[in-house]
This record gives structure tokens, C-alpha cells and sequence, in this order.
């Protein structure tokens, strides 16, 4: 289950990411999906203690802010964050490094995270009302857009409609 978003802003790229806290609701295990559209690339990582980037070599580091955020997650929209980025040689494998750093200079954290790149066919979001859908994935929730889909479905269920009236011969033309 999703529990929380993320949207992180690239300063250097001037590109935009968002980051999904995702909990199992059985167990309350914890993992991390980032989803990079812009720069194609995914993966699913999660949370360790330690620092173990044997078997990886560091690929690059990325200064972001938080840009936008939404259900519980212990960050504010503006914060900084550095990502320390590692790649195992397969390059299958990813380790971060994740430094955030509150708006005062005596505030920062570090956290790690383990995982896995994925494909983005791999990543399916399921919802049970499209409100959420619209405020998980960072889309519009404007009630033009409301409107809009509910007049595109009117139209379609009538034009269904008809073409079943038509069919079952109640009508006839």
C-alpha cells in the first residue's frame, strides 16, 4: 500500500522525481519506489541500518529539494537532500546514501537504503477511488478535469447505450 509521496526536484537537471513510501499492510514491512520518468530509470530499495557498499562503486551524487509531499513522511516540503548513488557491476543492484538536511544547518539525517532497478513495466499502481489516484501519482485534482471525465463517460455509456437499443432491434431506423 502506498503510504506517502515524495516529489524531489534535481537542482542541478532541473528535473523532477517522485519517491513512494510503500508498507505491506500484514507485516508493516517498509520498501521505497522511486520512479524517475524523465530519466527512465526505477527501483525499488529498502531501508538498512548500516552503510554496505562493498561489492558497489559510487555512480554519482544528486543535490535535490523536496518539491511536493503528501501523506506520512517524516520530511517538509523545501528540505534538502543529498542522494550518494552506488552501483553494483551487473548494474542491477543500487545502494543510496540519502543525507537530509532540515532547514537548519544543525538538523541533518542520514539514511540508507538497499535495492533492486526495475523495469517500468514492473510498477502497477491499483486504486480504489480516483481522488487518491490523482494525489499518490502528483496529477491534477481540479474539478475541470473532474468534469471533463465525467461528461467523456456520459457520452460514452449513451452512445452504448444506443448501439444496444439498435442491436436488440426495440428500435427500429
Amino acid at each position: 500500500m502506498v503510504v506517502a509521496r515524495i516529489t524531489f526536484h534535481n537542482t542541478a537537471e532541473k528535473r523532477f522525481w517522485n519517491v513512494y513510501r510503500l508498507k505491506q499492510t500484514d507485516s508493516g514491512n517498509e520498501a521505497w519506489l522511486s520512479i524517475d520518468d524523465n530519466g527512465k530509470e526505477y527501483s525499488i530499495s529498502f531501508t538498512v541500518r548500516i552503510k554496505e557498499t562493498s561489492g558497489f562503486h559510487k555512480t554519482g551524487r544528486i543535490d535535490a529539494a523536496a518539491d511536493a509531499r503528501i501523506g506520512d513522511v517524516r520530511i517538509q516540503t523545501g528540505e534538502r537532500a543529498s542522494f550518494d548513488k552506488y552501483e553494483n557491476d551487473a548494474k542491477d543492484r543500487v545502494f543510496f546514501s540519502v543525507i537530509l538536511k532540515g532547514d537548519s544547518s544543525h538538523y541533518t539525517r542520514t539514511l540508507y537504503s538497499d535495492g533492486y532497478y526495475l523495469d517500468k513495466c514492473e510498477i502497477q499502481f491499483l486504486f480504489n477511488d480516483a481522488k487518491a489516484a490523482r494525489s499518490i501519482k502528483g496529477g491534477s485534482s481540479s474539478s475541470k478535469l473532474v468534469k471533463g471525465m465525467v461528461l467523456f463517460l456520459l457520452i460514452g455509456a449513451l452512445i452504448l447505450l444506443g448501439i444496444i437499443i439498435i442491436n436488440s432491434g426495440m428500435v427500429r431506423i
